[in-house]
């Protein structure tokens, strides 16, 4: 039984190519051998000849059956490897986002940071899942308002003096709870992508190839 060591990136790659050649040959397959039999037609042009046409494939249905069938077994293999590596490999992300009572305004900050802090293991399939949680949450709350985004600082100071303390007023600011909230989702959904790409690079596994 030949087997390979691949990436989860590899296994993933594969398993996309291996599905779009099957899709053509998934509807052929379905359909049957019909469409494969030999037509023979033949009809008088003259009375000396007659006009034969046959039309069938050049490719017998059994090869187009059997290539597919192949492939079928390829992929149900890698997306087992998938699974089992899903399932078994675990990862680190920041506490947090696995928490389910969070501070959004205390993590976030004005520096937009919330990658930074305690760490926990987790495994790579609740990644998956918490990923797709963070995404249709994100897809709910896709526009802020304004007033969410702005912040406004105002200060009394003489026509002559510099607007320095009012800036300074504007900039150490606290987040609103709507912004933060915002910048907590697209932060977490950025440090999921990036914990997935680099699992994906990281972890490999031995797949039976037979194709």
């Amino acid at each position: 039984m030949e087997t390979t060591s691949l990436t989860l990136a590899e296994i993933i790659n594969l398993n996309l190519a291996v599905g779009t050649e099957m899709k053509p040959l998934k509807s052929i397959v379905e359909e049957g051998d019909g469409a494969f039999k030999r037509r023979i037609d033949r009809r008088s042009v003259s009375d000396d000849l007659d006009e034969v046409e046959i039309r069938g494939p050049l490719v017998p249905f059994k090869d187009y059956e059997s290539r597919y069938n192949k492939l079928a077994e390829q992929s149900r293999i890698l997306n087992s490897s998938l699974q089992e590596a899903n399932f078994t490999t675990k990862v680190s992300v920041p506490a947090w986002i696995m928490a389910s009572d969070v501070d959004a305004v205390s993590i976030v900050g004005n520096g937009y940071n919330g990658d930074q802090g305690e760490m926990t293991e987790i495994l790579i399939a609740d990644v998956l899942s918490k990923r797709k949680s963070v995404l249709e949450e994100l897809n709910r709350k896709r526009y802020i308002s304004e007033d969410g985004i702005l912040t406004t600082a105002t200060e009394r100071i003489g026509k002559s003096d510099s607007i320095d303390s009012v800036v300074e007023k504007l900039e150490t600011s606290t987040l609103s709870v709507e912004t933060a909230s915002w910048l907590l989702i697209m932060t977490s959904y950025r440090i999921l992508n990036n914990v997935l790409q680099k699992a994906n690079w990281d972890t490999t596994t031995e797949v039976r190839i037979v194709i």
